[in-house]
């Protein structure tokens, strides 16, 4: 008897916190070291509320197919961290300048609210999309711009902005916030932009920017508002719709949700820093069931350091160890053997020179040129200077058209970039 209620006691906390959570998102993972990762992850309970705790114990994660340490998992409000918002307002004349005031007001009264770690960009879209604010702290430059701005444009470009979000998204500035989260309000009805709701799609899916969205328009534009939830559930947000003009509340809704989230902090230590994408993997186990999310993680080298040291595979090429992993074995059995050869011809020489015999000199044989297969094999011009050594090439596009693309090449004597 004793024993049950040990055991009871023991499995009952955790198996009431698992009753709790009913789902969860994962809104963001970025790089918070070498080859550590902070993931954002909303949880809730059945009636889409803030659950109380998220165990460490109930979740494992996987990084490209290594198993990764989950070292915490705090509430954001506790994470002594900021957030890096983006706000994407509609100045079409899809709305009243009444409406307008109110949407007005509620971004003002965000502003008031701001950490002291925040930043904010702001972005307004109508004929066209621009960036009003740059990143910044400054709560009274934000109110003058907000009140700058008014329904004013004939058209629409909500797509337009979402991709110049998701670019400004990407910014690395020192000081800067690592997550990111884009608070948008419109109807989804892009008129003018010449991109498609995939054409977004695709870009969410790659970046990852977590879209918390303010649809209206009510049962006229039932179709373009389902685009604005498609993207927030794509990218890890949240979606509320408004009816009539309480804009207020529901900027006010997803400021809580933005904050409500969980910082979940989780380390790789067989994962490189080489700019590659990885996919996060993570899976949640409750009392019923297990849930998994995942989402792409790009771990780049520090800024401004040395390059990770990667095992490339060229031919003849012979990396060194790096200064993480102390000296291998391979280099300590060459060291050795180098040091035997080298008392065998002193040992040698010795006897030669006592019995009076000297050694013969040896004529050292040095290649200048590659041969014509050599040449064919590397791509090398029959007629191109003497052959120097080469030196095994790796470059990884980390920002562009194409990230993650690699290019491996020989460089010799010199190499032009660009």
């Amino acid at each position: 008897m004793l024993l049950r209620t040990v055991l009871w006691l023991t499995v009952a906390p955790a198996a009431v916190v698992g009753a709790q959570i009913e789902d969860f998102a994962l809104g963001q993972a970025v790089q918070s070291g070498r080859s550590s990762v902070s993931a954002y992850v909303d949880a809730w309970d059945s009636g889409r509320g803030e659950v109380e705790a998220l165990p460490v114990d109930a979740i494992s994660a996987t990084l490209g197919g290594e198993a990764m340490s989950v070292t915490s998992a705090v509430p954001f409000r506790e994470s002594g961290e900021g957030v890096a918002y983006i706000f994407a307002v509609d100045i079409s004349r899809s709305m009243s300048a009444e409406q307008f005031g109110r949407i007005r007001g509620a971004l003002e009264a965000w502003f008031d609210r701001l950490g002291p770690l925040d930043r904010v960009a702001l972005l307004s879209f109508g004929d066209a999309s621009r960036v009003v604010v740059d990143f910044t702290d400054d709560r009274q430059a934000l109110r003058d711009a907000i009140a700058s701005l008014g329904p004013t444009d004939g058209t629409r470009v909500p797509f337009q902005a979402l991709h110049d979000a998701i670019d400004l998204s990407l910014r690395r500035d020192p000081g800067l916030p690592r997550r990111r989260a884009l608070v948008v309000l419109s109807d989804g009805l892009d008129e003018a932009s010449g991109m498609t709701a995939e054409d977004v799609l695709v870009q969410l899916r790659e970046q990852r920017l977590p879209v918390y969205s303010i649809g209206f328009g009510g049962r006229a534009r039932r179709e373009s508002l389902d685009l604005m939830l498609r993207f927030s559930t794509n990218s890890g947000g949240r979606y509320l719709e408004v009816e009539g003009s309480n804009f207020p509340a529901a900027y006010e809704g997803l400021r809580r949700a933005i904050e409500r989230v969980w910082v979940v902090a989780m380390d790789c230590a067989m994962c490189r820093a080489d700019g590659a994408t990885y996919r996060l993997q993570m899976n949640l186990e409750l009392a019923d069931r297990v849930l998994s999310k995942g989402v792409d993680v790009r771990l780049l080298p520090p800024v401004g350091g040395a390059p990770p040291t990667e095992r490339v595979a060229v031919e003849d090429a012979i990396q060194p160890p790096t200064a993480e992993a102390g000296f291998d074995l391979k280099w300590i059995g060459a060291g050795a053997l180098a040091v035997a050869l080298l008392g065998a011809a002193f040992l040698v020489g010795s006897r030669r020179r006592s019995s009076g015999v000297e050694a013969a000199p040896v004529k050292k044989k040095t290649r200048t040129r590659m041969s014509r297969r050599e040449r064919k094999r590397n791509e090398v011009p029959i007629g191109a200077e003497p052959m120097a050594a080469a030196i095994s090439a790796r470059l990884v596009v980390v920002r562009g058209t194409e990230p993650g693309r690699e290019y491996r090449f020989l460089l010799r004597n010199q190499g032009l970039v660009g």
